[in-house]
């Protein structure tokens, strides 16, 4: 017999939000919640982007997993990434050395179970 388990998620959660996009008989409600997702989803590319630059990883390597070309992805995350770089997440001035890589990966990674709960 295959039982299949039901996990319910707090409706302010993106697995809530998920939720309501696809199955709130409300139209505006179902709306509302893309929308978050939307942000959500954006956010969270834009942290991994930073970490990947920091990690090494090319433009050209970003851009073939997005659809675009090199320059094309650099058009896109490009100040972000260079504002983490000198600003720092927490705000501080930085410089770019192989150990605030490190810490800007690790605080970007952190920050990501955080935000899905898994600390």
């Amino acid at each position: 017999m295959v039982r299949h388990l039901s996990v319910v998620a707090p409706p302010d959660s993106p697995g809530g939000r998920l939720h309501r996009a696809f199955k709130s008989p409300d139209h505006l409600d179902a709306i509302a919640a893309v929308e978050e997702l939307r942000g959500d989803l954006e956010a969270r590319q834009v942290e991994l982007v930073i970490a990947a630059r920091a990690g090494g990883t090319t433009w050209e390597a970003i851009g073939a997993v997005i659809g675009t070309s090199r320059q094309g992805a650099f058009n896109r995350f490009g100040a972000l990434v260079q504002h983490h770089e000198v600003v720092g997440p927490l705000g501080e001035e930085v410089h770019d050395t192989d150990e605030t890589r490190q810490l800007s990966a690790a605080i970007v990674e952190r920050a990501g179970r955080a935000k899905r709960g898994r600390l």
